[in-house]
């Protein structure tokens, strides 16, 4: 899934967005969700506590809630996150987009996600 936004919006104001896109695709709110230290907000966090969500980490969050195995793997799945974005920029042409318009760059953005879950997907089929 890839959102681009016109502008740059706050951070704390693009999770209602995401939680609504993960209850269309998934039916219900994610058990866990990890976020950028830039995501935290108070209405952000009783945001995603009414839409359901059970763990809630922001990184660099003190007096966390939860245990820290599940702190610990919330904050290596972000750490994935993290590397797809710069494998990405750096195999997907992420890093510069050379197409004039704004449709054209979505769809050069897009068309990066789509290689990328291609690429993932054949090394996955090679390791079988």
């Amino acid at each position: 899934d890839v959102i681009v936004h016109e502008g740059n919006p706050a951070d704390s104001t693009i999770v209602p967005e995401i939680i609504e896109r993960h209850k269309k695709h998934y039916k219900k709110a994610p058990d866990a969700m990890v976020f950028d230290g830039s995501y935290q907000s108070n209405d952000n966090r009783e945001l995603l506590q009414n839409a359901g969500v059970g763990t809630i980490s922001f990184t660099k969050e003190k007096n966390i809630p939860h245990s820290t195995t599940t702190e610990k793997c919330l904050r290596f799945f972000r750490s994935g996150i993290e590397a797809s974005i710069s494998m990405l920029k750096r195999m997907f042409g992420w890093t510069r987009v050379m197409d004039e318009g704004w449709h054209s760059f979505v769809n050069t953005l897009k068309a990066g996600a789509i290689a990328y879950n291609l690429f993932l997907l054949a090394r996955v089929k090679l390791k079988a």
